[in-house]
């Protein structure tokens, strides 16, 4: 992720000290202006995104739908503690201490939640009932995010789909016949494994398929699945599989594109709040985890599957278990180590996840010899007992190796329930953040790292709440953002923000409308003396102007765009001045109780910022900064938002490779939302998600080359 920070030359020359303001006395605070603004690590950190549940938005207009030709740095917010509650405001307010700490920046795993079905099969759950407990299990599985540089952000009303389709339902879908002939013994191991092999290829291909629709989104697939199990006899000799209609577990990782959970996740808020680092465990193995502890020597049954233990050893006492188990663990690693190998040498070989780089976990020997160890001193079959190591003693090694594991990692299986934290090392975060952001699921974060189509060019948003719809469209020329605005004016919305400028020899157009059937009239490309002209023309006939901008033409010079309401009171344009003139214009005019409906700045030809805007006689107080660096306008946005004052309007130009930002502030109490410069996919994506929380386009702002 670009940090607009670093583009920007340290010359204190290049922070103006232009500040005009106008009747600026301190407001009242409202309620979300009563908490200390706190930017979470300064540029480049996102902050206060949150997990809704409230109702529909009332429109049925959604975010993606209204998105017109979009394929798709800066932020900071006032998150709304209210929306959080116990533990959930708790684990809140323990990422924010944090935060600091955290790799920058910080990246976001939007979750897309999928429940699978069997055709015929009515869900279990209802829309609501699995909004719910995705919701808890992304609240509580965030808390055991801390300090892994991301977090998963879900939002209900948008990213949960019940989906009647046994091919996602199902692990491996075998015919009929073929299940039976399984199950009677007719097909022996070796085929039975190649036929499980090939179905569950394709299975995994088809939930792929749905994972590639939403490719910046993690797919949550929840099912029962299904297995088959080998039957053995008395001396460990296949007999015949097994079917059975549910996985029992999760998975995730290597060729999967998904994470696959049991849809047990789903029966209750509080089971999914209390599995939640089961769940972090396979996302774990998503991002390039392995386990903590080697395989097969976790599992007494596997490893005695294995030919490593007796097969009866499940019937034996527990002291006579845990000791043959110790030898088997102690007899492999006499087969992979030379005569007189040291204790270090022991642990290294015995760490499973060494070898992908992870080397800040001890080695593991597995939840259930811990758990049987403890059985055998007294405390019960428990992996979380008093008993913390194993001992192993191979016979070439010069030493006893004692094993003890990490037993707060989500990696291992010793997976706790609330209030207890997991916590990954910083080595497993490394890897986690290496697959993210220089491996295969950069997808999931290419916006968000400033990957673009359109690199050239930097977008500034204002989000503020509103339930109401919304149109949006970028990258238009004149013939289809005209042919957009008849559109919209017939479906009752009204112009509110439009931008042209030019980019590879052509001039585009962006446009925001919102619900208003206000009369309108929109001038495109006219020279600034036959607007200045056009004004009092229409004034005449009851029309005002309420939004110029300006752009620089790459082959006419500078030309200007205006939007007239009906209205009446006198409104002085202004337009293409300098920073200086504009002061002075200010000055001449805010003492009489005019204040700004807009501002617009653009560069010409000759490097020099010109600014443009309408001043209408107004009450409201007004406080407004031009030309200033990002680190500067964030800090000042900071210092607004704790006087109870917002952005009204704010620009972003582009001079020598850096940016520069003008802004317009004025007494608000509601949230806000700041993209200060990002990429067109960024902005395109944090649309959607704001359009989930009611959060609407207050203002956007291109800089192109």
């Amino acid at each position: 992720m670009e940090s607009v920070g670093k583009e920007v030359s340290p010359e204190t020359t290049l922070r103006p000290s232009m500040v005009c303001v106008a009747n600026a006395q301190p407001e009242p605070l409202g309620r979300n202006a009563t908490q200390p603004y706190q930017p979470a690590g300064g540029l480049g950190t996102e902050v206060g995104a949150r997990f809704e549940a409230q109702g529909e938005v009332g429109s049925s207009k959604s975010a993606i739908g209204l998105l017109a030709g979009v394929s798709g740095a800066t932020v900071t917010e006032q998150p709304d503690q209210s929306e959080l509650t116990g533990r959930a405001a708790g684990a809140a307010n323990a990422a924010a201490a944090a935060a600091a700490a955290e790799p920058q920046p910080q990246l976001e795993l939007r979750v897309r939640a999928v429940y699978a079905v069997d055709q015929g099969t009515n869900p279990a759950w209802t829309l609501d009932q699995i909004r719910a407990a995705v919701g808890a299990l992304v609240t509580a599985a965030n808390r055991d995010l801390i300090g892994t540089g991301y977090r998963y952000v879900f939002f209900p009303r948008h990213d949960v789909e019940i989906r009647t389709d046994s091919r996602l339902r199902q692990d491996v879908l075998l015919p009929a016949d073929v299940v039976r002939r399984m199950n009677s013994g007719q097909i022996g191991e070796t085929e039975g494994q190649r036929i499980l092999n090939e179905a569950g290829t394709v299975s995994m291909n088809h939930r792929n398929t749905v994972a590639a629709e939403r490719p910046n989104q993690m797919l949550w697939l929840f099912s029962r699945g299904n297995r088959f199990d080998k039957v053995r006899d008395a001396s460990g000799r296949f007999v015949r599989w097994n079917y059975v209609d549910d996985r029992g577990g999760s998975f995730s990782g290597g060729p999967n594109n998904f994470v696959a959970l049991h849809e047990g996740f789903l029966s209750s808020v509080t089971g999914a709040r209390d599995d939640a680092s089961r769940g972090v465990h396979e996302v774990g193995h998503y991002l390039g985890l392995g386990h903590t502890h080697r395989e097969p020597f976790h599992d007494l049954a596997q490893t005695a599957e294995a030919g490593r233990l007796p097969v009866d050893v499940v019937n034996r006492p527990a002291v006579e278990r845990l000791s043959l188990w110790q030898g088997a663990i102690a007899g492999w690693l006499n087969e992979v180590l030379p005569a007189n190998s040291s204790v270090a040498t022991a642990r290294r070989t015995y760490d499973a996840d060494g070898g992908s780089g992870v080397l800040d976990t001890p080695p593991d020997p597995g939840a259930g010899i811990l758990a049987l160890a403890n059985e055998a001193a007294g405390h019960g079959f428990n992996e979380l007992g008093p008993v913390t190591s194993i001992p192993v003693t191979p016979t070439d090694v010069l030493g006893t190796l004692h094993l003890t594991p990490l037993r707060d990692n989500p990696m291992g299986y010793y997976l706790r329930e609330i209030p207890d934290a997991m916590r990954f090392t910083a080595g497993q975060t490394k890897v986690m953040r290496g697959h993210l952001v220089d491996g295969g699921r950069r997808p999931l974060v290419a916006a968000q790292l400033g990957d673009s189509a359109t690199p050239d060019l930097r977008v500034c948003a204002v989000w503020s709440p509103s339930a109401a719809g919304q149109r949006l469209t970028w990258h238009h020329d004149l013939t289809a953002h005209q042919a957009e605005h008849n559109r919209m004016r017939q479906q009752g919305f009204a112009l509110v923000h439009q931008q042209a400028y030019t980019r590879n020899g052509s001039v585009c157009y962006d446009g925001v409308w919102d619900p208003g059937k206000q009369p309108q009239e929109i001038l495109w490309g006219w020279l600034d003396q036959h607007v200045l002209a056009d004004v009092p023309q229409r004034a005449a006939r009851g029309l005002v102007p309420v939004a110029v901008q300006g752009y620089q033409h790459l082959n006419h010079g500078p030309r200007y765009n205006v939007i007239y309401e009906s209205g009446t009171g006198d409104s002085r344009v202004l337009l293409g001045i300098t920073q200086d003139e504009l002061s002075r214009e200010w000055n001449a005019w805010s003492s009489k109780g005019y204040r700004m409906t807009c501002l617009s700045s653009h560069v010409d030809t000759a490097g020099t910022v010109r600014h443009s805007t309408v001043l209408r006689t107004s009450s409201t107080p007004q406080r407004w900064v031009t030309g200033w660096a990002g680190e500067h306008i964030a800090e000042e946005y900071g210092r607004q938002w704790n006087r109870g004052w917002k952005i009204r309007h704010v620009t972003l130009v582009r001079i020598n490779d850096g940016h520069r930002w003008s802004a317009v502030f004025e007494p608000d109490t509601r949230g806000q939302l700041v993209y200060w410069a990002h990429v067109r996919e960024r902005i395109s994506e944090v649309y959607d998600q704001q359009w989930a929380t009611d959060y609407k386009l207050r203002s956007m702002y291109v800089a192109p080359a």
